[in-house]
């Protein structure tokens, strides 16, 4: 969050912070792995929808960008033999 996040949107006031804002950081950290983007992108949502409850925005635009990263398929151990 403090290397990828903060510098791109930490300033911003929670209101103004648009789908758009989100769309651009979301891709340049799936550069880094998509695990990686998910986690993230969990934890602007549940940021978004604190400040929410609270009255400091009314949507969730990191939400709206669900589904825009692919997540890897899910490689189990094999069974030994």
């Amino acid at each position: 969050m403090e290397g990828d996040v903060f510098p791109a949107i930490g300033k911003l006031p929670i209101s103004t912070i648009k789908v758009s804002n989100l769309h651009v950081l979301i891709t340049n950290i799936a550069e880094l792995g998509a695990s990686i983007v998910m986690t993230v992108r969990q934890w602007i949502s549940q940021t978004f929808n604190y400040d929410a409850q609270q009255g400091l925005c009314d949507v969730d635009p990191a939400s709206m960008q669900k589904g825009l990263v692919k997540r890897p398929p899910v490689r189990h151990n094999p069974p030994l033999p």
